[in-house]
């Protein structure tokens, strides 16, 4: 019997840009969270980039806000396809951030939801929600579903 050799297995290498813009991101989380929890919102602003919304097509999209909630900063950025014919579908958007970062007009969000709109060919309903840690579970999904 022929003894083999194990050799561990190698974890998948990330391609740089990857890498760097991770270390950025958790950077900037680290830097943004306080001892109490909380998180220091101001410091993020100076590193959000957001898309204000476009009446006027981009990519063959629509976009614009819809408030609903002033007193809840609650609204929805909602995108529709210019090219529609017929009634389409509705997609509900949460954008990521664990419930914590970000916004619905976050430039990445945006332009996902824009391209859920032109390539699937529907209405895409992106919901600015209330933050956690400051507005705890489930306010989030309360505020997707204009609950009060």
């Amino acid at each position: 019997m022929e003894a083999t050799t194990k050799h561990p297995k190698k974890p998948p290498s990330l391609p740089w840009k990857t890498r760097i813009a991770l270390s950025v991101v958790t950077t900037v989380t680290n830097a943004a969270q306080r001892r109490d929890g909380t998180i220091n919102r101001p410091l993020l602003k100076l590193v959000s980039f957001t898309s204000p919304p476009n009446p006027k097509p981009i990519n063959g999209v629509y976009s614009s806000d819809v408030t609903v909630d002033p007193s809840r900063n609650l609204w929805f950025r909602i995108f529709g396809p210019t090219t529609a014919t017929q009634p389409l579908p509705v997609m509900v958007f949460f954008h990521g951030g664990g419930f914590a970062f970000l916004t619905a007009d976050a430039k990445a969000y945006d332009a996902v939801c824009r391209r859920f709109a032109r390539e699937i060919s529907a209405v895409v309903v992106s919901v600015n929600y209330r933050l956690a840690p400051e507005h705890r579970y489930p306010a989030q999904y309360d505020d997707g579903q204009r609950r009060r």
